[in-house]
């Protein structure tokens, strides 16, 4: 047995996470399981902070850039001015409140960078035959929000889309590559590059679904989640299965242009825009359907991730993850930017 040393205090281990105390029996290394969910629970800190740091980076950078420039602005500047200015600093905001705290958790996880952003070639067919899938699952999304819209507005809930198209040339061409490139290439890096590639080694079912979810909350509207989660599962496997995080860069870009330009139908008139947007959505539907046929015969495997080989069980991982103190942290920033786009 372990005895008091010369300063009278007992022997503890170098790393007391790795071992547990039993009276009578001294210290013992611990169960697999308990260093694992200790291990899952450091992610799931981490995690939490980085999103709450892209949350309040995303909101404050660009104010606060605006708010610098305009003190070299003459009062009498144009709107147009301030409307390009703007766009101009959503689009440094949202680079670097993604890049920053990301750039972070791979410090804290240790992941190599080839590993937390995979890339390689991919068959261009497989690209094709994903985009058209996620776009089908995009379209399914696009329900699910309506569903959730009705859902809310019967318990007497509405919410506003912060979006505002700008009015002047140069503003629209930047907000246009907010809306498209700017996501598609630095959230794909992200959530289905940094995060979710992190947490493979709890099984790529467990990261799977995990990016997904928190890629769907850090949207912040509650009737925009459930297809943001749809479409987090849909992307994030076509890059678990491709393992290139350029696959989900393509799907997102052309996903989110085709969603920008489908906006155009609203400048119909009612019926014809009803109609448009049914025969998108048609299209789409028949177009992903015919895909996963041809991906299910060329691929046998298609839809069989790797098998996990932790000692908890996924209904267990999923727990510590998501309900460690830092999460509840996120959870309550969540619902409370959630309530400021509230009617």
């Amino acid at each position: 047995m372990a005895g008091p040393n010369q300063n009278g205090r007992w022997y503890e281990p170098v790393n007391p996470n790795e071992h547990s105390y039993t009276p009578g029996y001294g210290f013992s290394t611990r169960p697999p399981f308990l260093v694992e969910q200790r291990l899952i629970l450091g992610y799931s800190s981490a995690a939490a902070f980085v999103l709450l740091g892209f949350l309040f980076l995303s909101s404050f950078l660009p104010q606060m850039l605006l708010q610098i420039t305009y003190r070299f602005l003459p009062p009498s500047a144009p709107f147009a001015v301030d409307e390009f200015l703007w766009q101009c600093y959503v689009l440094i905001g949202t680079v670097l409140s993604l890049m920053l705290p990301f750039w972070a958790f791979t410090v804290y996880t240790r992941i190599p960078r080839d590993c937390a952003v995979p890339v390689r070639r991919v068959d261009w067919r497989l690209i094709l035959g994903a985009v058209l899938v996620a776009m089908a699952v995009s379209v399914l999304g696009g329900y699910a929000n309506g569903a959730a819209d009705q859902l809310f507005y019967s318990l007497g809930v509405e919410f506003f889309n912060s979006f505002e198209t700008p009015e002047s040339v140069p503003a629209l061409v930047v907000y246009a590559i907010n809306m498209t490139l700017i996501p598609a290439v630095f959230e794909e890096i992200a959530f289905r590059g940094i995060l979710m590639q992190s947490l493979r080694r709890f099984g790529d079912s467990f990261a799977l679904v995990v990016s997904a979810l928190l890629f769907s909350l850090v949207h912040q509207i509650p009737v925009n989640m459930p297809n943001a989660f749809l479409m987090g599962l849909a992307i994030g496997y076509f890059v678990l299965f491709t393992g290139s995080v350029t696959t989900g860069i393509v799907i997102h870009l052309i996903n989110n242009t085709l969603v920008l330009l489908s906006g155009m139908f609203d400048y119909l008139p009612h019926e014809a825009s009803s109609i448009a947007y049914g025969a998108f959505d048609l299209i789409c539907l028949l177009a992903g359907f015919g895909a996963l046929v041809e991906l299910l015969r060329r691929y046998p495997n298609m839809f069989a991730l790797r098998s996990s080989q932790t000692v908890n069980p996924s209904e267990q991982k999923l727990r510590v993850f998501l309900c460690s103190i830092p999460m509840f942290l996120f959870y309550l920033v969540i619902i409370w930017q959630a309530a400021r786009y509230r009617i």
